[in-house]
């Protein structure tokens, strides 16, 4: 399936100025990776510090991803082919990720091994997958995707997932930038940064094991 490469706007959080930007998608069911952001540098744009490390203070930089996020629940916890609740036990640095057509222009991702509590996609029997996310720009700045926030060591969750399609591509990948809800107490909320129209907030696991069971 070809690659579709849509001219979008890069955002830095308020106060931080605008960029422009390209989003290059990679068809979801070809690839693991469901969305990757690239960064075109233009006119204005400084050269990236080659293999700096962002601080662990810097604001990340939000890439808006073109494909529209589940409105629904049903929609969300269908969007992909697996969907677990799961701790992330630990977070690894994965690749670089770049735009053919401009070598300085990609991402980094992360690959994080998460420890699974329970499937709710029946027949899904897993102990522990990891999943490849975007995470920073070559240069090490952290990114959001539509505002939303990657999961951290330690999160327990609910994750809507894709599964790796081949070699180039082994792990699973979230089906979209907000295919997972924090889990605590049996009650579902909003991942960092989506906000509270997010289709699981404040839904129960409950609900969410009989969507499943019932898809």
């Amino acid at each position: 399936m070809a690659e579709e490469r849509n001219e979008e706007t890069v955002a830095r959080p308020a106060g931080a100025g605008r960029l422009t930007g390209r989003l290059l998608l990679l068809a979801p069911l070809v690839l693991s990776l469901a969305f990757v952001a690239v960064r075109a540098l233009g006119e204005g744009d400084a050269e990236p510090s080659s293999g700096r490390s962002a601080a662990a203070d810097v604001e990340p930089i939000d890439v808006v991803a073109s494909g529209a996020e589940p409105a629904t629940a049903e929609d969300l916890l269908a969007a992909g082919d697996l969907v677990i609740v799961a701790t992330i036990a630990s977070a690894e640095p994965g690749r670089s990720i770049t735009d053919p057509q401009d070598p300085e222009a990609g991402i980094r991702t992360t690959l994080f091994e998460l420890s699974v509590v329970e499937t709710l996609t029946p027949g899904a029997g897993l102990d522990a997958l990891v999943v490849e996310h975007e995470t920073a720009l070559l240069d090490g700045t952290p990114i959001t995707v539509n505002g939303i926030a990657p999961p951290t060591v330690g999160q327990l969750g609910l994750y809507v997932l894709l599964g790796g399609s081949g070699a180039a591509f082994p792990h699973h990948a979230l089906a979209t930038p907000g295919s997972w809800a924090r889990l605590d107490g049996g009650l579902l909320s909003a991942p960092p940064g989506a906000g509270s129209g997010h289709p699981l907030d404040g839904r129960s696991l409950d609900e969410a094991r009989d969507v499943v069971a019932g898809r």
